[in-house]
């Protein structure tokens, strides 16, 4: 403008002047500093945007375990930055026994659309005992070829919400909700016989042999769901010759319990 203007100042009383050449008027530096103004804007768009996308961000809340590269290093495509875990959610895989699952809600694989059954997971961390309430997510769905057992997996939601967190890597015990057993009689595992008979002593004496319902067998225990009655006596010792309706002594150990 002020080129102009002067050359407006010097040819004003030439006719025909009213337009100062090109040169003059600085027109190419204009046009070249007009561009050199677009490049430098374009490069600050595309800086921004490269720094836009040297934040990453996890999809979900975590924390980050191992980091691979540091501030100014250079990466490619595909190359490792860190690993991280989640903190809104902590899974335990228990494998359970294929005949165990009949005692568990376990969504999208037994019979049912409730809610997974219930699960209080026990840890030891820094020196206190704790429990953590959690819930059957799902099963794994397959058997796996070596243990033949079901992996199931315990969901705890929020471990880290109180302190001490329920940590990744901490080995826990689960206890597992099960089905309800009304009027279920527990005995002796030795108290079992062969094809599922227990023996039962009345009170005279008389030694019957009784067919049960066996629910459950542990190495100490059965659960029985049906054959037996609240305050009946049942044989626990072995005997070596043995009929039904024969007459046996009861004796009583040191625990005050009929054998």
């Amino acid at each position: 403008a002020a080129a102009q203007e002067e050359w407006r100042l010097l040819n004003e009383d030439q006719p025909g002047s009213n337009a100062p050449p090109p040169l003059v008027a600085k027109l190419p530096q204009l046009e070249a500093a007009r561009a050199k103004l677009a490049a430098d804007r374009a490069d600050l768009q595309k800086a921004r945007l490269n720094l836009k996308r040297t934040e990453i961000s996890a999809p979900f809340a975590g924390r980050v375990i191992e980091e691979n590269v540091g501030t100014g290093q250079y990466v490619t495509a595909g190359q490792p930055l860190a690993t991280l875990f989640a903190t809104e959610v902590v899974e335990i895989v228990v494998p359970m026994e294929d005949e165990s699952l009949y005692w568990f809600d376990v969504p999208g694989f037994t019979p049912g659309d409730g809610p997974g059954s219930s699960a209080a997971v026990k840890a030891r961390i820094a020196g206190r005992d704790l429990t953590w309430t959690g819930r059957v997510d799902r099963a794994e769905g397959r058997l796996d070829a070596g243990t033949r057992l079901i992996n199931v997996v315990i969901r705890v939601d929020e471990p880290y919400r109180r302190k001490p967190p329920l940590a990744v890597g901490l080995f826990v015990q689960v206890e597992i909700s099960g089905r309800e057993l009304p009027d279920a009689a527990v005995i002796p595992r030795a108290a079992l016989r062969e094809n599922q008979v227990v023996w039962v002593v009345d009170d005279k004496g008389t030694l019957t042999f009784r067919d049960v319902k066996v629910a459950r067998l542990f190495p100490d225990v059965v659960y029985l769901s049906g054959g037996l009655k609240a305050g009946e006596m049942i044989v626990t010792s072995p005997i070596k010759t043995v009929t039904d309706g024969m007459r046996v002594r009861i004796g009583r150990n040191s625990g005050g319990t009929t054998s």
